[in-house]
């Protein structure tokens, strides 16, 4: 069947697999003059080391690398002796890594983190010619052409997958090791379990060696460690030790290898232009690759010596209509019927990448279920355990070697926020007994638990599509050891976390701010020695249907300090903390949160601070609106109807791309909170199975009986009636609220509700004479002006005024800023008052932005509360829409501390955009443009033309956005053709003015 994917790159050389061998390979053929692509599953280069968690190597071990890997790997190393006499070297990781991945940045080599082979793309011409690789991941799937591919990955996936070459079995059993972190400092050797099982201590590393039975997959595996750990706990309690953390990749010395029937070497595949290299080409009986992990990286020469020789300059571009991938079909197969396929996510793009068509062949089938959990994460491990415990014949597929998500991988295991109900205390008491009993890091309790439900888990099973038929979603399309595969089911449950199967299928949504696509800050931290908690940072944006994106937000974020500056061992997981916000039937927004807001269909409440860490967007926050105390916590409800995505009727989103604004999801995301809608989600699907309907026609009265049966729901979370306080107020209610405006202190809830009813409540405001009367207080005047009412102005800015006259520009006061700015909408009063006068649209306030701009004196390494004046100037721009206003915003744009951070594509290495501060002012510019812009000032418009061109993918899409939205064309993401259009439009005199007057929620 014939599909759209994305082109993401056209390389003469791409190497598959984050080991040591593939660096190695891939520097050589960088240097040879080669275009070299360098693509992987991993997030690390060395998976040897890496995501393996092994970072330990023998003195063998290092004499056998090429000299420049040996030096980048030994970085910051400690060389120590084990008690046998044999020498050491414990490495650190994160220097490690950010070392071999300079060496391959500096040659060239283009990286693609978090990128999972698929399958060889064949050329049409022959099914023995390679054109290139289908790969896949966040950004759904995407194909990398190049004429040479070579399979270095650990076990040779992508060999595997196509079916090109034979395997020999060797003659001897499997064996696996795991690493993890420990809390001991011992070297200790080999300790017997006396079923052929051993553990070894390296200092803070525990190797585990074992041999189940041939072709276990990485569950049992995983299954086995738990076993044997926690009966040696039991059995030696003196020399008991508790692992920490597991690495997300089990090494594994290959159980077969290519038999290339002595033909054409040990490389051959099978299949021209393709090669392999690595323990799975030419293992012998006698070795083990587990004691020798880096000895293939000298052998990259002499492949890259028989590629040069063998290989033909073949056009990379030809026969683009008739790329298919190549695959072996065995077992079930899937029938599509009239089903509709999606492998990329429709109407979206992005620079460099093109769209263009390949043939799948028949679909192997994964699995078959009742419910399909995507994801393991927060939400989807407690999906797949209460699916498991209710009895429902579940499945969850999980990307990683662990579940769990941000509480485990993510790093961040104590729970800050989140609403403790009793369903949650039940859930984590069962998991701190788990840990506690067998000595487990949590990822691993935590599959204990949904294992001992009786749920089927799929590790190391990305998904990367769907197949929808008359708005449901049949299958999510998957990779397994069989390549791209389909997993069937009469529900789904989507727990990526980012709403990817309900965004691949269709359904509508928003990515990361209203306003544009910031979002909150993601993490890409380190860990310490001994600690369980990550160094994360507060500092970035990802976009996570972008591949190269994902790539830049990984090489930026492993060289940025965390909260507690760089460790030692690297994260695997990449953490945002917001992306999409899926469109449902209904949305939560930032007003319901704080009024602590109960929907007929509750389904559940979350309960957190103020956690905007990012950008605010809506205009109560922009405004002043916000919670002072960030000890304050509120609690509100979340409706089912926020859970069903629009045009898709068997699906339901639990975590955090539920239906929700972008400064409601900051309050609304805590784990607790989205561990409990996992459960609320699975719940539902039970009951909606039980019917055989759709997911929009679930009795929620029935649903609601069953989550305060099980502790979910407490009395008093589902609303009382019209007249309870917690919905928004209007009518005489209104007045009644906004009469109370006029007491001290003024509570969230009550300006939330106003809010809420924000065109009813001017009226009422001019119906009782409330801002006219001389008596009004100062917060009513600045209400009425952030709800776009100017009557109150003239008090404003003498307000304004005062605040402003000195010789400096108040800061932030007693707010207590947590991180950089912008943070949880924290600003100075001044810049709140701004930003309301600006809403009115009065005049009267540019003479105002003058001065402010004048007072500005940047800090071009610090981002506080200047920040917030600089984008209030930008703000007021936009909406004012008065050329003197955009020549104010021009002048600030051009200062070398906002110009002098944007980050060409072109011209930048994506190591340059780890400067987070720089990413902040970048942002400003990017608003300054485009308040400019809608002043109708040219330089606005070119300088938004600029941000076409950015690095930061976020930043190059809101700028190709309102590029789009005031010119009323598009040229996608070429900026001479806009610069064309903007000139001759300037010429013409037919920029006009427009006010971006939204009323943001």
């Amino acid at each position: 069947m014939k599909t759209t994917v994305r082109r993401l790159a056209t390389t003469d050389l791409l190497v598959i697999g984050g080991t040591v061998h593939a660096a190695a390979l891939a520097l050589d053929a960088a240097r040879s003059g080669l275009t070299t692509t360098l693509s992987m599953r991993t997030t690390s280069p060395v998976v040897e080391i890496g995501s393996s968690m092994a970072a330990v190597l023998s003195a063998s071990e290092v004499d056998a690398l090429p000299q420049e890997l040996r030096r980048a790997l030994l970085t910051e190393a400690e060389e120590v002796g084990d008690p046998s006499g044999n020498d050491w070297y414990l490495l650190h990781q994160t220097a490690a890594i950010i070392a071999v991945e300079d060496l391959l940045l500096d040659a060239g080599v283009r990286l693609f983190y978090d990128s999972h082979p698929i399958g060889v793309l064949g050329s049409g011409a022959s099914d023995a010619t390679v054109c290139g690789v289908l790969t896949g991941g966040k950004f759904a799937t995407g194909a990398i052409l190049a004429p040479t591919v070579v399979d270095a990955s650990s076990n040779l996936d992508l060999v595997r997958r196509t079916g090109g070459a034979q395997f020999v079995s060797l003659d001897r059993p499997d064996r696996y090791a795991a690493w993890f972190l420990t809390d001991v400092d011992r070297w200790i050797a080999p300790i017997e379990y006396g079923d052929g099982t051993s553990v070894t201590l390296r200092g803070p590393l525990a190797e585990f060696r074992f041999e189940p039975p041939s072709g276990a997959p990485e569950l049992e595996l995983r299954r086995t460690i738990i076993e044997r750990h926690a009966s040696w706990c039991t059995e030696h309690a003196d020399s008991a030790f508790a692992l920490e953390r597991a690495g997300d990749e089990l090494l594994v010395d290959p159980a077969t290898r290519i038999d290339a029937g002595g033909v054409a070497g040990p490389e051959s595949t099978g299949l021209d232009g393709l090669y392999a290299i690595g323990p799975a080409v030419d293992l012998k009986a006698n070795e083990r690759f587990l004691d020798a992990r880096t000895s293939y990286a000298g052998r990259a020469s002499e492949l890259m010596a028989r590629i040069s020789a063998e290989r033909t300059p073949t056009a990379t571009t030809r026969g683009h209509a008739e790329l298919r991938l190549l695959a072996r079909s065995s077992g079930e197969i899937v029938e599509l019927g009239d089903g509709t396929l999606h492998l990329t996510e429709p109407d979206y793009d992005e620079p460099t990448t093109t769209p263009i068509e390949i043939d799948i062949p028949a679909l192997p089938l994964a699995v078959r279920s009742d419910l399909v959990i995507v994801g393991g994460g927060t939400s989807g491990g407690q999906a797949a355990q209460t699916a498991g415990e209710r009895g429902l014949e579940a499945v969850c597929l999980e990307k990683h070697s662990d579940i769990g998500g941000v509480s485990t991988i993510g790093g961040v295991p104590a729970y800050w926020f989140g609403r403790r109900t009793p369903f949650f205390k039940r859930f984590h008491a069962r998991l701190k007994a788990s840990v506690r009993e067998k000595r487990l890091p949590v990822s691993l309790g935590l599959l204990d638990l949904v294992l001992n439900a009786g749920t089927d888990v799929r590790l190391r099973t990305p998904t990367v599509g769907a197949v929808t038929r008359d708005g449901r979603v049949t299958h999510a399309l998957c990779i397994t050891e069989r390549g791209l595969s389909a997993a069937e089911g009469r529900f789904f449950v989507d727990a990526s976390g980012d709403g990817d199967l309900a965004a691949w299928a269709g359904a509508p949504y928003s990515y990361g701010a209203e306003r544009d696509e910031i979002t909150l800050w993601c993490s890409f931290g380190s860990f310490h020695r001994g600690k369980d908690e990550a160094s994360r940072q507060y500092m970035s944006v990802v976009d996570l249907r972008s591949a190269a994106d994902i790539s830049r937000g990984i090489i930026a974020g492993r060289r940025m300090g965390g909260v507690f500056r760089y460790g030692r061992y690297v994260q695997h997981y990449l953490a945002p903390r917001e992306s999409r916000h899926i469109l449902g039937d209904e949305k939560v927004t930032y007003h319901d949160v704080m009024m602590g807001r109960a929907f007929p269909d509750t389904v559940m409440h979350c309960k957190s601070n103020l956690d905007i860490k990012g950008m605010a967007s809506s205009r109560a926050a922009l405004t002043g609106y916000i919670e002072r105390s960030f000890l304050q916590n509120y609690v509100s409800g979340v409706p089912y109807r926020a859970l069903t995505p629009k045009g898709l009727e068997n699906v339901f989103v639990a975590g955090k791309a539920y239906s929700a604004t972008h400064d409601a999801i900051a309050m609304a995301r805590m784990q607790p909170d989205m561990i409990t809608l996992g459960a609320v989600a699975s719940i539902a699907a039970q009951q909606a199975l039980a019917t055989g309907g759709r997911a929009r026609e679930v009795d929620v009265e029935s649903l609601q009986h069953v989550l305060t049966d099980v502790g979910i729901l407490l009395p008093g979370d589902l609303p009382i009636g019209p007249l309870d306080e917690r919905v928004p107020a209007e009518g005489e209610h209104l007045v009644e609220v906004i009469e109370r405006l006029s007491a001290k202190p003024v509570e969230a809830s009550e300006w939330a509700r106003v809010f809420a009813r924000a065109e009813e409540a001017r009226g009422v405001l001019h119906r009782r004479g409330i801002i006219t009367a001389e008596w009004v207080l100062p917060q009513l005047d600045s209400l009425a002006a952030a709800l776009g009412d100017r009557s109150a102005n003239d008090r404003l800015l003498e307000r304004l005024d005062s605040m402003i006259a000195g010789d400096e520009l108040p800061d932030a006061g007693e707010l207590e800023r947590r991180h950089d700015m912008p943070d949880h909408g924290n600003a100075p009063d001044a810049v709140y008052l701004i930003n309301a006068i600006a809403g009115t649209g009065d005049l009267r306030l540019v003479s105002r932005l003058e001065h402010v701009a004048g007072l500005l004196e940047l800090d071009p390494k610090v981002s506080d509360y200047r920040f917030s004046y600089v984008h209030s100037i930008a703000y007021a721009a936009e909406l004012l829409a008065d050329r003197r206003a955009g020549e104010i915003a021009v002048e600030m744009m051009e200062r070398p501390e906002i110009r002098e951070r944007l980050l060409d594509r072109e011209e930048h290495d994506p190591r340059e955009s780890s400067d987070y501060i720089g990413e902040r002012f970048a942002y400003l510019g990017l608003c300054l443009a485009r308040g400019a812009a809608r002043c109708a000032v040219a330089e606005g418009y070119r300088r938004l033309v600029d941000y076409v061109g950015e690095m930061r993918l976020y930043l190059a899409r809101s700028a190709r956005t309102e590029l789009r939205e005031l010119l009323g064309a598009d040229h996608d993401f070429e900026r001479d053709r806009w610069l064309a259009e903007i000139e001759n439009r300037s010429k013409a005199g037919a920029l006009e003015p427009r006010s971006y007057r939204e009323f943001l929620v």
